[in-house]
């Protein structure tokens, strides 16, 4: 049996690691809702960096004090650490069940925002396309002689 304080601490933890969850994936959503532009990825990605490394410390925490208080079990990994909150906490059920939701969201929109940054960088490719023959086109009329004209030269 975990004591109260212990539980305490393992529920304000996984609480944190579910917002820190929802609140990167609330961040994939405000980045899509917009044109997908370097100077908004830019702190998306800083985001995404400091909400993954929140999360490993605030798991590691929670498995650190679940090995603590439970010395027998071992939690290594997500699935037996999620396996073992569900089990050893009143509330595990819920707060596991939302923790997997959280993480299911950040993937979804993780996905959308590389969907369009691979359709971003589709079109980017398609207009370096475009410039690239009107620059070769503009080399047709280019002057051999600087100073003659392209006219008077075809007509001779």
């Amino acid at each position: 049996m975990i004591p109260p304080d212990v539980q305490a601490f393992l529920v304000q933890a996984l609480e944190r690691l579910i917002g820190t969850h929802r609140d990167l994936a609330a961040a994939h959503h405000d980045f899509l809702a917009g044109p997908p532009t370097a100077e908004r990825l830019g702190p998306l990605l800083d985001q995404r960096e400091v909400s993954f490394t929140l999360a490993r410390d605030l798991e590691n925490d929670l498995v650190a004090t679940l090995t603590e208080a439970l010395p027998g079990q071992t939690a290594i990994g997500l699935a037996p650490l999620a396996a073992l909150l569900t089990q050893e906490l009143p509330e595990g059920p819920r707060l596991v069940g939302e923790w997997r939701q959280a993480v299911a969201e950040v993937v979804a929109a993780d996905r959308d925002v590389q969907a369009a940054l691979d359709q971003a960088c589709t079109r980017l490719g398609e207009e370096i396309k475009k410039i690239r023959r009107g620059a070769n086109l503009l080399k047709g009329y280019l002057q051999p002689d600087e100073t003659g004209s392209c006219f008077i030269d075809k007509i001779k």
